[in-house]
């Protein structure tokens, strides 16, 4: 049903046919979950880059995710993925970059933020 909804925000914005950016985004996010969850991570930038502006977000925290599961020449595949479907190549990668190190604070038990080692 996701799927669905995803298909028809998309379908809708395509043709002209306002449809509330906060819904689509919402189903958008959704649909994000249920690729994730599948293991389809080859369409996870596609349906992220629908986003608008919360596109380099939501991908950054896909790519985030991805950590050691993934060999590092799948995880360089998925970077690219991001030029490929319109998302700012080198903001996806400052904020996966970004959003790693503050995980890797929070899992050695240490509250440094990105911002306060980065005035250091």
């Amino acid at each position: 049903m996701t799927r669905f909804f995803a298909h028809l925000c998309l379908y809708l914005r395509m043709i002209d046919i306002p449809v509330r950016p906060l819904a689509t985004q919402v189903i958008l996010k959704a649909y994000l979950q249920v690729l994730e969850a599948a293991g389809r991570r080859e369409l996870i930038a596609m349906y992220a880059g629908a986003l608008g502006d919360n596109a380099v977000e939501r991908y950054a925290m896909f790519l985030t995710s991805l950590e050691l599961i993934a060999d590092v020449n799948e995880r360089r595949l998925a970077l690219t993925r991001a030029r490929e479907h319109g998302l700012h190549f080198h903001r996806v990668a400052v904020v996966t970059a970004e959003r790693t190190i503050d995980r890797a604070f929070e899992v050695g038990g240490t509250c440094i933020s990105r911002n306060s080692w980065a005035e250091h």
